[in-house]
């Protein structure tokens, strides 16, 4: 682009008006403020809106990138602008998640130990994870496999996304006995088929 020129007018003593051209001048651009927002929601970033650099010529324009207006992607967008009079000045836009993710947890879960047992092997679904952005993990305590007494245990799972932002969830894993000599634990699959057997017995021990 053209740079803005200063324009002398000189007037002779003959009555002769000559016009100078000097060489363009720098119009400095003004610093702009780093910016900083929270993503919109569900999404892995923001629009964001910001001002353009004042500049020190009148007839001197600026024009940045990524353009006021753009989507910007979580984390930190270094912007650019070039004035036409020769100026330019960069910043930050940073954009943060704050949203957490969502969490459904499984159904409560009910299984029958076998007569004289004290505890099963529960196998259960996992949760349901969801974000506004990718990389999120769940994990549930006590874990699926685990042995679960007889009694109701209460399951806690948390989900946590690549921000650090949490969400958590609950559900019981109930394990009913009856009397009977003692076995050991036995693997139950809570979600299996009600076709299929509900209980696997590997070489359980009874005494008495």
């Amino acid at each position: 682009m053209r740079r803005p020129a200063r324009i002398v007018s000189v007037v002779v003593l003959a009555g002769v008006s000559t016009v100078l051209t000097v060489a363009p001048l720098d119009a400095a651009l003004s610093p702009v403020s780093n910016v900083t927002v929270s993503n919109d929601p569900n999404q892995a970033g923001a629009i964001v809106t910001y001002a353009s650099p004042a500049t020190s010529a009148p007839d001197s324009t600026a024009t940045c990138s990524p353009a006021s207006g753009s989507f910007f992607a979580l984390g930190t967008t270094t912007v650019t602008c070039n004035g036409n009079g020769g100026g330019t000045t960069s910043f930050t836009v940073t954009v943060n998640d704050n949203q957490p993710p969502t969490l459904t947890a499984p159904a409560n879960q009910s299984v029958a130990a076998p007569p004289g047992a004290t505890g099963v092997v529960v196998n259960y679904p996992a949760p349901v994870a969801t974000d506004n952005a990718p990389g999120v993990t769940s994990a549930c305590n006590p874990p699926s496999g685990s042995v679960f007494p007889v009694g109701t245990t209460v399951v806690s799972c948390t989900a946590t996304d690549g921000a650090g932002n949490t969400a958590t969830a609950t559900f019981n894993v109930t394990v009913t006995g009856t009397p009977g000599p003692a076995t050991n634990p036995v693997t139950v699959n809570p979600g299996a088929a009600s076709t299929a057997p509900r209980a696997q017995v590997a070489t359980p021990t009874f005494t008495g």
